[in-house]
């Protein structure tokens, strides 16, 4: 049942008037092959931009008074990389160096497994539910806990609020694993990989089999998120989603300057007053709590199997 819909919106008028479209690629400082799905971000200045699957990107930025500013390229399972502004500009292709990372040896002490779904999730609830639509690159994500032994996570699950789009084919997510800080939030990536997931706007459930990274809940907590970066038009277009872009705007045609409607960039993630867990938001780059009625969590999830 729906009963109510949260729509994130913000339109922010900044005085930039000097913007220049730059345009590049990320890529691997050894195979020189282009990193998918890089951030690229100015540091306190509301510009950036997700590149596409081969690495490329194209955003505009305001180009006075930027020459003490500092660009930041980021990449799951890559180095953050901090370059000057003026650096950024004179560079086509930008280089990120992979990370050293050292996996542990994870011990299965019986060969009959069982699977153990944890978090918010569960596709037979009829719950009080909202639903809230970041229609952002925000990442969403919740707090899981552990109460079990040791096991790999084979799945993690999301519920999505089916809607129709005129414009929208495909919705681009990227799934993500956090390790649980001293702040109770988010830190580092524990999925340092790129799981990419494509869905429609009419569909209502996301499961996704991650069984062969072997990533260990080794863990009393950690957060299970979800990203959009990006859309698939009608005609087939990749579309990465810039950061600060709070939906597409149409205008009205008797007046171009003025906002008809705003549609939806990414899908609208179901929630419930379970009380299960603790749910945060990327808003401007920090972590933040989820402002809903009754304290509402999204409906995420994971399959461990121990």
């Amino acid at each position: 049942m729906k009963i109510m819909r949260h729509i994130v919106i913000l339109l922010i008028i900044f005085p930039y008037f000097n913007f220049a479209q730059k345009c590049g690629l990320v890529a691997d400082n050894q195979t020189k092959f282009g990193i998918p799905y890089a951030t690229i971000s100015v540091i306190n200045k509301p510009f950036g931009i997700i590149s596409d699957e081969r690495g490329g990107f194209c955003f505009e930025a305001k180009t006075s008074n930027m020459d003490n500013d500092s660009i930041v390229i980021s990449a799951l399972g890559y180095e953050h990389r901090k370059i000057s502004f003026k650096q950024y500009l004179k560079s086509d292709t930008i280089f990120l160096r992979e990370k050293n990372v050292v996996l542990g040896e994870v011990v299965v002490k019986s060969k009959k497994s069982k699977a153990i779904n944890l978090g918010n999730f569960h596709k037979r609830w009829l719950v009080h539910q909202t639903t809230i639509s970041p229609n952002s690159s925000q990442i969403l994500a919740l707090k899981i806990e552990n109460k079990h032994s040791t096991g790999i996570i084979e799945a993690l699950h999301f519920r999505l609020d089916p809607q129709k789009s005129d414009f929208v084919k495909k919705f681009r997510l990227r799934c993500r694993i956090f390790k649980n800080g001293d702040e109770d939030t988010p830190t580092e990536d524990i999925l340092e990989d790129n799981v990419i997931v494509d869905v429609t706007p009419d569909e209502k459930y996301i499961d996704v089999d991650i069984s062969s990274y072997n990533i260990p809940f080794d863990y009393q907590y950690l957060w299970v998120g979800i990203q959009s970066i990006g859309y698939i038009d009608k005609e087939d277009n990749y579309i990465s989603i810039s950061e600060y872009q709070y939906g597409k705007a149409t205008y009205k045609k008797n007046n171009p300057k003025k906002v008809s409607s705003i549609m939806l960039i990414s899908p609208s993630f179901q929630m419930n007053d379970q009380g299960i867990g603790k749910s945060k938001k990327v808003w401007n780059k920090y972590w933040n709590p989820i402002s809903t009625p009754k304290n509402n969590s999204p409906l995420f999830g994971l399959t461990l199997i121990n």
